[in-house]
């Protein structure tokens, strides 16, 4: 196969940042679509508005930050203090509970906007239901899936990657899935706190445990 372009970092970075920009601009040709009132003038800006969705923003992106942090600083944490050949075994284990993640992250994102709604009209008893259901939901899709991988997770591995690589990186898988089998379950809590704007205390939470993370 010959490529019509060099393929190295640079020429990938370039196609993920084109990619991202094209899915942006349909995210907002689909939203003036669906709404055709909607308008765009700095007119209406004020800064009231503005400092809540500064505020806003500030907590979310820490919230981004950390979570970066606790989940991908691991492996050059590894590297400089170990070497490339345990980045593998530790990258094989992360990348199977990574999967579980987006898994179950993707399934509650829509919880967000629903607790938006529900918090817009003072619905207290509906936000309630909503928390209990959708950590209820989310423990039902996690907990099998957890059990699987813990009991046939060093065979999935060996059939994937080979014998010698699975019983080195089953353990990582092991130790980094217990404790995430309860936090994946509650993915909705967080999705209802950044929906009502009740996130700051959860964004320092974050922060505390990505620097916990990264100095142990």
């Amino acid at each position: 196969l010959i490529l019509p372009f060099k393929a190295d970092l640079l020429t990938l970075g370039l196609i993920s940042s084109v990619s991202s920009l094209i899915s942006f601009a349909m995210i907002i040709y689909f939203a003036f679509r669906r709404e055709p009132n909607l308008r765009i003038n700095l007119k209406l800006a004020n800064r009231r508005t503005a400092k809540i969705i500064l505020n806003y923003g500030f907590f979310s992106f820490l919230i981004i930050i950390a979570t970066r942090v606790s989940y991908y600083s691991d492996n050059t944490v590894i590297g400089i203090f170990g070497s490339a050949e345990e980045i593998t075994y530790f990258a094989i284990g992360a990348i199977c509970v990574e999967f579980l993640r987006r898994i179950v992250g993707a399934l509650t994102t829509v919880i967000m906007p629903v607790a938006s709604s529900l918090e817009s009209q003072g619905s207290k008893e509906s936000i309630a239901r909503l928390l209990t259901q959708g950590a209820k939901y989310s423990f039902m899709i996690i907990l099998p899936a957890s059990v699987i991988l813990l009991i046939m997770g060093r065979t999935l591995l060996s059939v994937w990657i080979g014998p010698e690589y699975a019983a080195r990186s089953f353990i990582i898988l092991a130790v980094l899935l217990i404790p995430q089998i309860y936090s994946l379950s509650q993915f909705t809590t967080e999705e209802i706190l950044l929906g009502t704007a009740r996130h700051k205390l959860f964004s320092l939470v974050t922060v505390a445990e990505a620097l916990s993370n990264l100095i142990l």
